[in-house]
C-alpha cells in the first residue's frame, strides 16, 4: 500500500516536471525566434544590397520596390529558365528579408 502511494506521488511529480520543462522550452524557443536584435554582418547586408541592385543607403521603400520589380522578372513561373530563376528568387527572398529586418531595426 505504501509502495503504491509512493509510485502515484512519483508519477504526479514527474508529470508536473514534464509540463514545467515543456512550457519552459517552448517559451525559450518562442522568445528567441522573436528577437529583433539578431544582427547580420555588414558584408551580408552589402551583399543583399548588391543582390537587389541597390545602393547601400537605399530606403525601405526603395528596397520593397526593387524587390517587387525583380521578383516579377525572375519568378520561376513567369520565365523559361526555371532552374536559374528559382536560385535567383531564393537569393532575392533572402536579401529582401535581411534588408527589411535591418532597415526596420535602424
Amino acid at each position: 500500500m505504501i509502495v503504491w502511494s509512493a509510485m502515484l506521488l512519483l508519477r504526479k511529480v514527474l508529470f508536473i516536471l514534464a509540463i514545467y520543462f515543456l512550457f519552459y522550452y517552448l517559451k525559450k524557443i518562442f522568445l528567441e525566434s522573436n528577437k529583433t536584435g539578431i544582427s547580420a554582418s555588414q558584408n551580408d547586408i552589402n551583399a543583399a544590397y548588391r543582390d537587389l541592385n541597390l545602393q547601400p543607403n537605399a530606403s525601405l521603400e526603395e528596397v520593397k520596390s526593387q524587390y517587387r520589380t525583380l521578383s516579377k522578372q525572375y519568378h520561376p513561373d513567369t520565365n523559361v529558365k526555371k532552374k536559374q530563376n528559382a536560385e535567383k528568387m531564393q537569393n532575392l527572398n533572402a536579401a529582401y528579408a535581411l534588408l527589411k529586418k535591418h532597415l526596420k531595426n535602424t
